[in-house]
């Protein structure tokens, strides 16, 4: 099994190398205990408490154990002992761990690749939050459809709907001052 580590450092590189023979059991650790969470699932921070492993140890392993097709990521999301959300990973069970080969990071929807930060006052992102969970999705996804909704109603123009509209407005310049003119001639 190929654990990662941070390239150029040769500490990283070598605790990589140690870790190596201990991965699948501690993998097999982290499976059992979530096969004994059932529906419930488990955060990485539950992971870590319920196996006693240290916190980058944990999630790393649960990675592995996801791209091993043994647990995966759920909609849902609770707190952590440090009051902060984390997501809710369940086990899939009868995955034999043994036979199977790492999948990889399952892939996300690409169609985003700009962003954008947004700092909100605390009760702005508590009210967000709270119509992202009526509406059942993330924040982040209401972000975007209320950023998408923004640009629909408010679209910037493009040089060629500048001209139209220069190209209108001396026609109707035009029509007026030919209508002055004539009713200065008296027509």
């Amino acid at each position: 099994m190929k654990i990662p580590y941070q390239k150029g450092s040769a500490t990283s590189k070598a605790a990589a190398e140690a870790q190596k023979p201990r991965a699948p059991s501690k993998i097999q650790q982290i499976y059992q205990f979530m096969l004994e969470c059932g529906d419930h699932g488990a955060t990485d921070d539950e992971i870590r408490h319920g196996t006693r492993m240290i916190a980058s140890t944990a999630g790393a392993r649960r990675r592995d154990l996801e791209c091993l097709g043994g647990c995966m990521k759920t909609d849902r999301r609770r707190l952590t002992s440090n009051g902060h959300e984390a997501a809710v990973y369940v086990a899939v069970p009868g995955v034999d761990l043994s036979t199977r080969k790492k999948k990889g990071r399952p892939r996300k929807d690409n169609r985003h690749t700009e962003k954008v930060t947004t700092y909100l006052l605390p009760e702005m992102m508590k009210t967000m939050n709270e119509i992202a969970d009526e509406k059942g999705v993330s924040a982040s996804q209401l972000m975007r459809t209320a950023a998408m909704e923004y640009c629909r109603t408010y679209r910037r123009t493009t040089p060629q709907d500048e001209i139209l509209k220069l190209e209108q407005l001396n026609q109707a310049l035009t029509l007026i001052q030919e209508s002055v003119e004539s009713i200065e001639s008296g027509q």
